[in-house]
């Protein structure tokens, strides 16, 4: 695989900008937010009734079922699909914390929790110094 040795190298590596203290409070806020997300979900899902995609349902009927549907009732099925996506885009950044990395924090979500914050912002100023250095390299040569 070739590199470009003029490319900054980007470490997402969690423990270069966060201490296991920091970590653990991160992954516990992404917990509650989770859970939180879960309620939502069978909340709507109550709401939804039989309308929800049904457990094992593939995506082929479910697409059909829901395309046949008034607009109301698309928005009540809909409802449950939207807090499923966002419950699970927190579990991949819980995943990704656990797993050692900075985790992506997906733009559907409200902003991340405090403690998560801090760990992008500190990895985003990295990023911003490593291309500063990068591009003061290649105005040198």
């Amino acid at each position: 695989m070739a590199t470009n040795r003029n490319w900054p190298s980007r470490s997402r590596e969690l423990s270069l900008y966060a201490s296991p203290e920091k970590i653990a409070a991160a992954i516990a806020a992404l917990r509650m937010i989770w859970s939180d997300y879960g309620r939502q979900m069978k909340i709507a899902a109550k709401e939804a009734g039989p309308l929800a995609r049904w457990p094992r349902e593939n995506t082929y009927l479910y697409d059909r079922r829901f395309w046949a549907m008034s607009e109301t009732e698309q928005e009540l099925a809909h409802r449950v699909d939207r807090w499923r996506d966002k419950r699970q885009a927190v579990k991949l950044a819980i995943k990704a914390l656990r797993e050692g990395f900075v985790p992506e924090w997906s733009v559907l979500l409200p902003p991340p929790p405090s403690p998560l914050v801090a760990i992008i912002g500190r990895y985003d100023d990295a990023v911003k110094a490593g291309d500063t250095r990068c591009a003061d390299t290649l105005e040198g040569e």
